[in-house]
């Protein structure tokens, strides 16, 4: 049924720019007719305006990130930050395999994160924004894949567009334990009886 309304409404609005006008009419098997011609009994149909989306803003947050700065909303665009950049962890940091992948990255922002102008502070991982931010000059990253990953910290504006990057990047590695490792309980053998000899 969801699908019918959609084809219709789609059906309408294309006849609609077409036309400019549609009328609806009930034909004797109780039918439903749209056409551009008026009739007698014709009932004329307006139509509500076309609802449309920029790309972007369909396409939500947690996106690669295009690092083409956004057009900020706070009006005095001289007051980029002097001071942008990550403290810690240091660069080539390590996650062992306790950590599950967590960690803080620490930034050092001057002058303080304009929280006024609807500044916060989020991060890409490998390239993509994170969907979420922070009031604060850490933010914390969680559960993050076995390997290497490049992360830059950013201070996005209210709509999540990146007002400045950080003036540099760190590189974690992130070991993770394998599921087939004999010491963990996950692992699939573990279970198995023991193949004996016949």
């Amino acid at each position: 049924m969801r699908q019918l309304l959609l084809i219709s409404s789609l059906f309408l609005s294309s006849l609609c720019l077409a036309t400019g006008t549609i009328y609806q009419t009930v034909g004797p098997d109780g039918s439903i007719v749209f056409t551009d011609q008026p009739s007698k009994g014709a009932k004329e149909i307006k139509l509500k305006p076309i609802t449309t989306y920029n790309a972007k803003e369909a396409s939500g947050a947690n996106k690669k990130a295009d690092l083409g700065l956004s057009n900020d909303p706070d009006p005095d665009k001289s007051t980029h930050y002097k001071t942008f950049t990550i403290t810690g962890p240091a660069d080539d940091t390590t996650l062992q395999t306790g950590v599950a992948g967590n960690t803080t990255i620490q930034s050092k922002i001057d002058p303080p994160l304009r929280i006024k102008n609807g500044h916060r502070l989020s991060a890409l991982v490998d390239g993509t924004q994170l969907d979420y931010s922070t009031s604060t000059s850490s933010i914390g990253l969680r559960n993050l894949e076995r390997g290497a990953h490049s992360i830059r910290t950013v201070i996005v504006n209210e709509r999540g567009d990146i007002v400045q990057l950080s003036s540099n990047s760190v590189t974690i590695h992130v070991k993770r334990a394998s599921v087939f490792a004999p010491s963990n309980p996950r692992n699939p053998n573990t279970n198995r009886p023991p193949v004996t000899a016949p």
